[in-house]
């Protein structure tokens, strides 16, 4: 059976759209994550019901692991800190970034 490649962002979607769970993780066949990684995120959701989405720093490392250290144009995006909402919203250009409806502290 032949399926046609439609990219990454089309996979993501179906995904998202057939995804039954509580949690959505999107990691990319190359990607490593720390061995707790995924329970760190489940009890920042669990102390803080208003938040829909978190985002991690991303580090580049070589295939042995080793920290990637020639220049390429990833080594010039800007690392992750805290913002408010309207700085990370003037970061991003529109339909780069995602923030929700207003929380009351309860989730639906």
């Amino acid at each position: 059976m032949f399926v046609e490649n439609k990219g990454q962002q089309e996979a993501l979607n179906y995904m998202l759209n057939e995804a039954t769970g509580d949690y959505f993780v999107s990691l990319s066949a190359d990607d490593t994550i720390e061995t707790n990684f995924l329970e760190k995120c489940v009890a920042i959701f669990n102390l803080n019901p208003c938040l829909e989405l978190i985002a991690s720093q991303t580090d580049f490392i070589k295939e042995d692991g080793s920290p990637f250290t020639e220049d390429h144009v990833f080594k010039h995006v800007e690392r992750a800190s805290n913002r408010t909402q309207d700085q990370w919203k003037q970061t991003f250009g529109v339909g780069n970034s995602y923030f929700g409806v207003e929380c009351t502290g309860h989730k639906p």
